[in-house]
C-alpha cells in the first residue's frame, strides 16, 4: 500500500479548518457553524495517520518508538511555547482562583487530557467558556489519545487487510451510533470524550486503507470536489452554535471532508483552491496559528472584563494569532521536526512538556500563586474585607445534629462553638456567603449554624417538593429542613436563597429574563411548603430578599489587572468596567417586582412570624438610589452575584442586632455605622 504522497491541497484542507474555527471564534455573527472545523481536522489526520501507518508495516520497517518520536517532534514544540507563553501572561493578568486552574489546564494540555478535564469540570461554578486561555486543547486531547491506541491496533492486532476493513467498521459504526445516543442526553460528554469522536478519525482512516474508494476519473474527482466544498458551505444551515452537537449533525462536515479527500489533487475545487499557494501558506502554519488564535483572544476577554471583542480589536489579534504562528513555525516547528538528531530532539522536547507540566502542576497546588502583585486588586483578597477579618473556621463545629450519611450530602452542615445555636442559616451559594458575617458579629445573645451551600450538582434551596428542574433541590433541602426543625434550641430560621434559581433563570449577572420563567407557581409553593413546615415546628422565619444581580466584580474593575496605559491599551479596551456594573434601584425593583411578589405571597401565610429582611439598605447607595459593586474601597460583592465577606458583616450586623433586639435596624450605606465596617 501506497503512504499518501504530499498533496498540497490537503495543506489548502487545513487551512479552511483552522480558518472556520478562527471565524467562529473571532465573528461568530458571521461563521455560525465554523466549529465544525475541527471535525475537519480529525478526518484529515485520520487518513493521513493510517495511511502512514500502513505504509510503514507494509513495507515492514514500522516502529512504534520511530512514530512516537514523529509525533513529539511535530506536536510538542510549538505547544511548549504556548504553553509557557500563557504562564507567563496569567502570572500577570490572573488572580489566584483563575491562575490555579490555568495551572491545571496547563498540566492537563502538557498531558494531552484537556478534553477529559473539561468534561470533568462542567458544573456549577465552571469558568465560563471564553475565560478559559487552554479550552481549545481539548481537540489535541482527542487526537493524541487515537495516536496513541491507534497503531498500537494497526501494528498488533490487525495484521490483514480483511482485520483492518473489520475493525475500522466496527469502530466507525459504534462510534457513530453512541455519540448520536448521547449527544441527545448529554451533549458535554459527547463533545469531550474520544469514544465519540473517534468515528470522525475513523472515516479518513476508511479512505487510507482503501484507495480502491478514491475517484477514478476526472469527471468523477471534480463531482466529489464540488459536492464537498457544497456540503461543507451547507454546514452554516445545519449546525447552529445551540444546536446538540456533535450527534448526527457532524455527519455533514466529515462526509464533506470525506469526498474532498477522495476526489484527489485534481479535483477541481481542490486544484485551484485548496492548492493555491497562499491557501497552502495558511495550511502550513495551521497548527501553530490553532495554538495561538485562542489564548489571545481569550486573554484579552480576561483584561477587558470579559468584554465581546470588537471588529477592529479582532482583527489586530488575528493579525498577531498570524504572526505568532508563522514565527512559531520557522523558528521552532520546522527546526525541531526536520533537523538532526531527531531522537535526540524527541527526547528533550518529551522532558521540557514534562517540566511543563510540573509547572502546571505547581502552579495550580500553590493555590495560584497568591503572592503575585496582580492579587492586591482581587475582590476576594483578604485585605479587603475589613477590620473583621478573622478566619470563623475555628470558631465552626461540623455538625448540626444530622447523621453522617445525610450531612454527607451538604456542603455545609456547621454551628457555632462558642454557645448554643439560637439562628440557623439555611440556604444555597448566597446563603454560604452571607455565614461568615453572621458568625464574626454575633455575641452570646444568639449563636448560629449553617446548613446549605452549593456542591458541584445540586445545592439546598429551600423547596419541600419540586418536579423537573426543581427536582434535584428536593432531598438536600429536606435534609436541611429536618435539621433546623428538629433543633430544639432554634428559634428562628433564616432564609436565603437565590433568584435565579428559584427561578432558573439563565444568567449569573442579570435577572432581565425572571419576567418570563415559567416556574412562578412551583417555586412560591415549594417555598410555602418550606416555611409552614418550619412554622408547624414552632420556629419563626426570617427570608432575605435577594440582593441586586450584578457582574462579577472583577468585571467592574477599572485598570484592576493591568496598570499600564497608552494608545494599544486604549484602543484594546483593557481595564474598562463593565456597563452593567451599576443599577438604579427602580430599575432593579422593576426586574425584580415577580420575584418580591413571590415572596409577599409567601409572607401572608403568617405575617406576624415572617419577616422579609431586605439587603438594598446594605449594598445600594438609598441617597442616590443606585446599587454597585463598591462603597469607596470595600468591595460588596466577592464572585459572581455573592456578597463580599466584608459585606456580610455588614448585614450579619444589622441581622443580629434585629433578631436579639426584635427590630429590624437597616442602616444603609449612607448610614455612619456602616461606614466602619
Amino acid at each position: 500500500m501506497q503512504s499518501p504522497q504530499y498533496r498540497a491541497d490537503i495543506d489548502g484542507l487545513r487551512a479552511v479548518a483552522v480558518l472556520a474555527v478562527i471565524g467562529y471564534h473571532f465573528f461568530p455573527q458571521w461563521v455560525p457553524a465554523g466549529f465544525a472545523g475541527v471535525d475537519v481536522f480529525f478526518v484529515i489526520s485520520g487518513f493521513l495517520i493510517t495511511g502512514i501507518i500502513a505504509d510503514a508495516i507494509e513495507a515492514g520497517r514500522f516502529s512504534l518508538v520511530d512514530f512516537y518520536a514523529r509525533r513529539i517532534r511535530r506536536i510538542f514544540p510549538a505547544l511548549i511555547v504556548v504553553l509557557l507563553a500563557c504562564v507567563a501572561a496569567g502570572w500577570g493578568l490572573l488572580y489566584s482562583d483563575e491562575y490555579r486552574l490555568l495551572g491545571n489546564h496547563v498540566a492537563a494540555g502538557a498531558g494531552f487530557v484537556t478534553n477529559i478535564l473539561l468534561w470533568r469540570e462542567t458544573g456549577y461554578f465552571d469558568a465560563a467558556a471564553e475565560t478559559k486561555p487552554l479550552l481549545h486543547l481539548w481537540s489535541l486531547g482527542v487526537e493524541e489519545q487515537f495516536y496513541i491506541v491507534w497503531p498500537l491496533v494497526l501494528a498488533y492486532l490487525c495484521r490483514t487487510a480483511r482485520a483492518r476493513f473489520a475493525t475500522v467498521a466496527v469502530v466507525f459504526i459504534a462510534s457513530l451510533a453512541a455519540c448520536i445516543a448521547v449527544t441527545a442526553l448529554n451533549p458535554v460528554q459527547a463533545f469531550y470524550l474520544p469514544v465519540y469522536r473517534f468515528w470522525e478519525l475513523m472515516a479518513g482512516a476508511s479512505l487510507a486503507l482503501h484507495p480502491q474508494w478514491q475517484a477514478r476519473s476526472q469527471a468523477d474527482s471534480n463531482v466529489r470536489s464540488l459536492a464537498g466544498i457544497a456540503l461543507l458551505l451547507a454546514c452554516g444551515a445545519v449546525i447552529q452554535p445551540g444546536s446538540p452537537f456533535p450527534g448526527w449533525r457532524a455527519l455533514v462536515p466529515v462526509f464533506a471532508t470525506f469526498l474532498l479527500l477522495s476526489a484527489g489533487a485534481g479535483g477541481i475545487v481542490n486544484r485551484v483552491v485548496l492548492s493555491h499557494r497562499w491557501v497552502v501558506a495558511v495550511g502550513l502554519i495551521s497548527y501553530p496559528l490553532y495554538l495561538w488564535h485562542w489564548p489571545l483572544l481569550s486573554m484579552l476577554r480576561i483584561a477587558n472584563n470579559d468584554a465581546p471583542v470588537t471588529f477592529a480589536r479582532g482583527l489586530v489579534l488575528l493579525a498577531a494569532s498570524f504572526l505568532l504562528a508563522w514565527a512559531t513555525y520557522r523558528v521552532i516547528e520546522r527546526p525541531v521536526r526536520y533537523g538532526r538528531f531527531g531522537g535526540r530532539r524527541a527526547i528533550a522536547a518529551a522532558a521540557v512538556m514534562g517540566c511543563v507540566a510540573a509547572l502546571g502542576l505547581a502552579i495550580s497546588l500553590k493555590e495560584g500563586v497568591p503572592s503575585r502583585e496582580v492579587n492586591s486588586r482581587d475582590p476576594t483578597w483578604p485585605s479587603r474585607v475589613g477590620p473583621y477579618a478573622t478566619d470563623v473556621r475555628p470558631m465552626l463545629l461540623e455538625d448540626c445534629g444530622l447523621p453522617p450519611e445525610q450531612s454527607r450530602l451538604l456542603a455545609r452542615c456547621v454551628r457555632d462553638s462558642r454557645g448554643v445555636e439560637r439562628f440557623a442559616l439555611v440556604g444555597d451559594s448566597k446563603a454560604d456567603a452571607m455565614f461568615h458575617g453572621l458568625v464574626r458579629t454575633s455575641t452570646e445573645a444568639g449563636r448560629w449554624m449553617f446548613v446549605g451551600g452549593a456542591t458541584g450538582h445540586d445545592s439546598v434551596e429551600p423547596e419541600l417538593f419540586g418536579k423537573d428542574r426543581h427536582e434535584p433541590y428536593v432531598l438536600p433541602s429536606r435534609i436541611a429542613f429536618e435539621a433546623v426543625a428538629r433543633d430544639r434550641n432554634v428559634e428562628t430560621v433564616v432564609i436565603v436563597a437565590a433568584t435565579r434559581a428559584l427561578f432558573h433563570l439563565s444568567s449569573n449577572d442579570s435577572i432581565e429574563d425572571l419576567a418570563t420563567s415559567p416556574w412562578y407557581d412551583e417555586a412560591r409553593d415549594g417555598l410555602g411548603r418550606f416555611v409552614t413546615g418550619l412554622l408547624d415546628a414552632g420556629k419563626k422565619v426570617v427570608i432575605v430578599v435577594d440582593n441586586p444581580t450584578l457582574p462579577d466584580p472583577k468585571l467592574c474593575m477599572t485598570d484592576a489587572r493591568i496598570t499600564w496605559h497608552g494608545k494599544v491599551g486604549n484602543f484594546l479596551g483593557i481595564g474598562k468596567p463593565d456597563a452593567r456594573c451599576e443599577i438604579s434601584i427602580d430599575r432593579h425593583l422593576e426586574l425584580s417586582a415577580r420575584y418580591r411578589k413571590l415572596l409577599s405571597e409567601v409572607q401572608r401565610i403568617a405575617p406576624d412570624r415572617i419577616t422579609l429582611f431586605d439587603l438594598e439598605p446594605f449594598l445600594c447607595d438609598m441617597a442616590r438610589r443606585r446599587c454597585g459593586a463598591f462603597d469607596g474601597d470595600m468591595f460588596l460583592y466577592s464572585f459572581a452575584d455573592h456578597v463580599s465577606d466584608a459585606a456580610s458583616m455588614r448585614i450579619g450586623k444589622a441581622l443580629n442586632d434585629s433578631l436579639v433586639n426584635g427590630g429590624v435596624q437597616k442602616r444603609g450605606r449612607d448610614s455612619s455605622s456602616n461606614k466602619s465596617l
